[in-house]
Order: C-alpha cells, then sequence, then structure tokens
C-alpha cells in the first residue's frame, strides 16, 4: 500500500508570489540551498511553491522521523522589524509576515514534522541586534527575551492563541545569494561547490545550472494535488539522488589514469576483449556513483566489503587475479544496493584490482 501524502493539505493563498523575478530568485537561491546539502552528503527532496516558497524534506521516504524546513523568501529592498514583521491590519484583516508564514502550517498534520519555519530575506532584519550578515539566522528563540514576548504579543492578537513551540521552529535568515545578479553569483557557487567536492576537474557550470533551474521550474508546474507521497516526490520533488545524476553528466569525474590502464591490461589478456570498452565504461558508472554518492550508509558499506577483499599469495600473478574476482563478486551480488551496478562483475573487477593496484603502487 502506497504512502499517504502528508503534505496533501489546504494551502494559504499566495497572491502574486509567482512573478517572474522573485521565482527566478526563490530558484537559484534554491540551487544554492541544494549545493549545501550535496556538500554534507544528506538526502533531500526540494519542492517549489508548496505550501511556501521552497520547502525541503531530509528524505524521500515519508517516515515518523521525517523532517520538513519551510521557507518564506523575500526580495523586498526595504529592511525588516519587529514592527513591520508583525504588521496585522485588523480591519481588513491582512495578515501580517510571520502570521501567514503560522498558518501555513498550523492545523496541518505535517505540523509536527516541520523543524525550521523560515523568513528568508535579501534585506535586513533589524532586531536589537540585526541580522545584516549574508547566511546569518537567528531562531526566534535566540532573540532578546522582551523581542520573543513582544512577538507573541503581536501574534495572540492577531491570531487569538499562538502555540508557544513556534520559538524553536520560527526563524529569521539574510540569504546568503544577492538579489541582483542572482543567476551569475549562482553559477559562481557551482563553480566553487565542484572545487570544493571534487577538486579541479572539468565541468560545465552552465549545463549544470540549467539543468537544475529546469527541472525546478517543471517540478513548480505539476501544481495537482497529490494523495499519494511517492507520487507528490515524484512529480512536485526534486530529489538528491536526481540532482547527483545532473551533476555525474557534466562533470569529469573519471577513474585515476593508471588505475584505468591498469584494469584495461587485465581485461584485454584474461577477458574477452571485445567487452573491455563497455566494461570500463560501466566501472566508470559505478566509480561516479561511489563519489558522488558518499552517504554514510554507502561509505560504511563499502568499506566494509573492502575488508573482505582476498588478495592472491603472489600479487605479481596476475593469472590469479579472476579467481579473487569470482570470489568477491559473491559478496557483492548479495549486497542488493550494488547489485545493480555489478553487471558483467564490473564492481568486483573494480573493487579487486583497485585493491591490488594500490597494493602494487603503496611506497613502503
Amino acid at each position: 500500500m502506497k504512502p499517504d501524502n502528508t503534505l496533501n493539505e489546504k494551502e494559504r493563498e499566495n497572491i502574486g508570489l509567482d512573478t517572474q523575478l522573485r521565482f527566478n530568485y526563490q530558484t537559484n537561491w534554491a540551487i544554492t540551498y541544494i549545493l549545501d546539502k550535496v556538500i554534507k552528503n544528506q538526502e533531500f527532496v526540494i519542492f517549489m511553491e508548496y505550501h511556501e516558497d521552497v520547502i525541503s524534506a531530509n528524505s524521500c521516504q515519508i517516515t515518523d522521523n521525517i523532517e520538513f524546513e519551510f521557507y518564506q523568501i523575500k526580495t523586498t529592498q526595504t529592511n525588516f522589524t519587529l514592527e513591520n514583521i508583525c504588521k496585522y491590519d485588523a480591519s481588513s484583516k491582512s495578515n501580517s509576515v510571520l502570521g501567514k508564514m503560522i498558518l501555513g502550517v498550523e492545523n496541518k498534520s505535517f505540523k509536527k514534522h516541520v523543524k525550521k519555519l523560515c523568513l528568508l530575506s535579501t534585506s535586513n532584519i533589524n532586531f536589537d541586534e540585526k541580522i545584516n550578515v549574508m547566511g546569518a539566522a537567528k531562531f526566534l528563540k535566540d532573540l532578546k527575551e522582551d523581542e520573543i514576548t513582544k512577538i507573541f504579543d503581536h501574534l495572540k492578537i492577531e491570531l487569538n492563541e499562538i502555540d508557544i513551540g513556534y520559538k524553536d521552529i520560527l526563524c529569521f535568515e539574510k540569504a546568503n545569494l544577492p538579489f541582483e545578479n542572482s543567476e551569475s553569483t549562482t553559477k559562481g557557487k557551482i563553480s566553487e561547490f565542484i572545487e570544493k567536492k571534487y577538486g579541479s576537474v572539468s565541468s560545465k557550470i552552465t549545463s549544470i545550472y540549467t539543468a537544475l533551474w529546469d527541472d525546478l521550474r517543471i517540478k513548480h508546474d505539476f501544481l495537482l494535488p497529490y494523495d499519494n507521497w511517492d507520487d507528490c516526490v515524484q512529480k512536485r520533488g526534486l530529489r538528491s539522488d536526481e540532482v547527483t545524476c545532473i551533476l555525474a553528466k557534466n562533470i569529469n569525474l573519471s577513474i585515476e589514469t593508471d588505475l584505468k590502464k591498469f584494469i584495461e591490461k587485465f581485461l584485454n589478456k584474461y577477458d574477452d576483449d571485445i567487452f573491455t570498452p563497455i566494461k570500463i565504461n560501466l566501472i566508470n558508472e559505478y566509480y561516479l556513483h561511489l563519489i558522488t554518492n558518499r552517504s554514510a550508509d554507502l561509505f560504511n558499506q563499502i568499506q566494509n566489503l573492502r575488508k573482505k577483499i582476498v588478495l592472491p599469495d603472489n600479487i605479481y600473478d596476475s593469472s590469479k587475479y579472476l579467481e579473487k574476482i569470482d570470489h568477491f563478486d559473491l559478496l557483492i551480488n548479495s549486497n542488493l544496493s550494488l547489485k545493480g551496478f555489478n553487471q558483467m562483475k564490473v564492481v568486483s573487477t573494480y573493487e579487486v584490482l583497485r585493491e591490488i593496484y594500490e597494493k602494487l603502487t603503496k611506497k613502503s
């Protein structure tokens, strides 16, 4: 039975939310947010303009432990103050900025899973201690006591009652991305991300940017409600594994040249050399999977499996390598997360030959 979609609740009205410039900025900011998640090897799914401008879930699977971050993005030039974020017009019943944010989650089935309800602003947020540095943030609970009291007093007037628990999830943050030239700045951040995560490799910055931007745009266009969580993630969300595929296609990440030659020569000598190019391509796909999906679970699985590799007594006798590859292949085929990559024994071939190569080239 498919899991229910916990986000399938009536959304608050978002009048004028979809202006092109503002959406462009939201999308660019979402890309920088995604890069930060990938750097930290975190699983995620991103939703655009679904209950809030941007929502992030920390899992693609719906569980009791799933956590959501909600971001209301403001691109006004006017600085925020305690007074204007709480400004409520009782005569017209026009809700305040904070009031609208709270109404977006209050009495919703997903409220208990919201761990961050953030007002993200391109301008300063001038509490007594100003939030005026890009990327700086404060939760409501971390403001001065009199400011917390004033905010709750305003919200009680506006909403009649207010859950004290909001002080733990309401957050005020100055965006780490300027509104002006946000596209070029985002492309620069993609370049910095690649250098930090993968080192000096050739990459297609514009292609990565365009692919992420287009995917977020397409996901936003699926405005129908989804009863089922998996359908919602598939149609409206951009998943971490989808981002990984985009990066892998546009970054020139390949096996170390000498190791690749070592594997090729072995395959040409002891295997049917007509399949060598195919196997090398499959090995490279597996290698890309390893370096672009460095989750803790995958890392631990690989490390534990590598400990079980048995090398030949005479490491210089290459005729014995196939026997060790076949032995290790049995272990790989019992691992569901790696079995799919193991066509033509490419995983076991890569792992055993990599281990042998490292031992052969290790300096004493």
